[in-house]
Parts: C-alpha cells; sequence; structure tokens
C-alpha cells in the first residue's frame, strides 16, 4: 500500500484488517481482499482474482533437532503443532505431489489468528506451522525456519478482490485494485531455493 499510495498522492486509504467475515455492502466498504480456501460465495460482490498463496508446512531448526523430522504426513500426529483458530475440525487436508490428499487430525499446542504470531512461534522452535509460503521467505533464506514435507501443500489459498457494485466504481478503487492485480502475484510467489 505504501507503493500505491506514494504513487498517487490524491488517493486516501482506510485500512481495516479482520479474520471476520465483513458484510462489505452493509458496513459501507468501497473494497474487501480475501485470502481463502475454494470457492467464495456466489453473491452480488465482483471479485477478481490476485494471487495463490499456497500453504506449506514449517517449523524451526532447533525443534527439527529435538525430534524427528517427519517423512511422511501421518507422522504429524506425534509433532507439535502451531495452528490457526478453527471452529471446526482440527485436521489439516494434505495434498501431495500425486493430488493424493492425506487428512491428519491436529491437536493444536499453539493457535492464533495471527499468521504473524503462528510464524514467531514457529520461528521459537515450539512446533510445526502451515503457513503460507510467501509469508516465510526472509526467514527461510536466514535458517530462522525448515520447510517440511515440501512436495505437500497445506492449502491452495487465494487472494481475491471483492467490489460490491459493478457501476459507478470510485477510479481510485479500480486502479488499485488494477495494481494488486500486477503486484499481488510477485509478492505471493514462493521461491523454495
Amino acid at each position: 500500500m505504501s507503493t500505491f499510495l506514494s504513487d498517487h498522492p490524491k488517493v486516501k486509504i482506510i485500512e481495516t484488517a479482520t479474520d471476520r467475515m465483513v458484510d462489505i455492502v452493509g458496513e459501507g466498504f468501497d473494497l474487501a481482499i480475501r485470502g481463502h480456501t475454494g470457492q467464495l460465495q456466489d453473491s452480488n460482490l465482483v471479485q477478481r482474482p490476485l494471487a495463490r498463496a499456497p500453504w506449506y508446512l514449517f517449523a524451526g531448526p532447533e525443534y527439527l533437532e529435538r525430534v524427528s523430522q517427519p517423512e511422511q504426513p501421518e507422522e504429524l500426529a506425534s509433532h507439535s503443532i502451531i495452528a490457526l483458530v478453527s471452529k471446526g475440525a482440527q485436521q489439516w487436508q494434505l495434498q501431495g505431489p500425486d493430488k493424493r490428499v492425506v487428512v491428519v487430525p491436529i491437536d493444536p499446542r499453539f493457535q492464533s489468528n495471527s499468521l504473524i504470531s503462528l510464524k514467531e512461534a514457529a520461528c521459537a522452535n515450539i512446533g510445526v506451522a502451515a503457513l503460507p509460503g510467501y509469508v516465510c521467505q526472509a526467514e527461510l533464506r536466514v535458517g530462522a525456519l525448515r520447510q517440511i514435507l515440501p512436495e505437500w501443500m497445506a492449502a491452495d489459498a487465494r487472494i481475491t478482490a471483492l467490489i460490491p457494485y459493478r457501476t459507478g466504481l470510485l477510479p481510485a478503487v479500480r486502479t488499485l485494485v488494477d495494481y494488486l492485480a500486477v503486484v499481488m502475484p510477485k509478492v505471493t510467489a514462493f521461491d523454495r531455493s
């Protein structure tokens, strides 16, 4: 957003970050950016895909030295787990390179709705976390995190812009969405090297 605002000095943005499902129209938002797996609910909102953001499994190096590094998804049952707060079943559905899906029941040691907190817990060697790959790039480069089971994806997430109307779109909103459609794929690209 900083770069966008620098390039567009007359634009003003009010950002609200939340993990609750916002009524975009009812609450008067011009735009929502949602991370999600699967399809979003069919609605009157205009949906514009922005980027893929696949999730993988990560753990701190000291944690992996204390316990055996898992070679198969089923081995995660004996590991300390760091996970998003979930109202549903506590499980990870991991997809392998052959599109095979393995459901792994989990009993998280630490849960949060903050990706930053989950990443910090993994860096602090608390256990294994499922996180978007792009969120962990810097920590992987400096060795604060290691990717485990690299052939397995924890979630095939997407980032989508939701706009409450088809006509009458403010030029600044249209410009921002167009900008995000170009920038987001670069930001969320995950370099495994």
